[in-house]
């Protein structure tokens, strides 16, 4: 009875020990696939914030290009309002038109374009025969 109990012990032993190191082997596999993920997400990391790096320098050094044209700005806006006031209007400039008022022929020597933020107001520069240069509104020639 000794003998089969000293023997039922072992194998408890036994099979305690064989669970304890499957357990440690499979935790040891855990543990390096997990190491690895981390590896693998470290290096992505160090890509995304070299990228990030460049990315910046390049974003600066546009702005520092773009600050020199800054001070252009309200001159750029104005082009932009003007040429798309002139675009709507019929006569181009160098054409030959009439004035209302007295069926003078006339030329357009140039479309003068002004205003504020929220209103502007469109004007022919127009030349007479006698090179008399007179600003009309659009309405006034056909």
């Amino acid at each position: 009875m000794e003998n089969q109990n000293t023997n039922s012990k072992f194998w408890r032993i036994a099979l305690i020990a064989s669970l304890a190191i499957v357990a440690y082997g499979s935790l040891l596999i855990a543990l390096k696939d997990t190491n690895d993920a981390l590896k693998e997400a470290n290096e992505k990391l160090q890509n995304e914030q070299s990228l990030k790096q460049t990315c910046n320098y390049k974003v600066d050094s546009l702005s520092r290009e773009l600050t020199e044209f800054s001070k252009h700005k309200t001159l750029n806006k104005a082009m932009v309002r003007r040429d798309e006031a002139n675009s709507q209007l019929p006569h181009k400039i160098g054409q030959a038109v009439y004035l209302k008022r007295d069926s003078s022929r006339v030329i357009i020597e140039d479309i003068i374009s002004g205003g504020a933020k929220y209103d502007y107001y469109v004007r022919y520069k127009v030349l007479h025969k006698d090179n008399h240069a007179e600003e009309v509104k659009p309405e006034m020639v056909y």
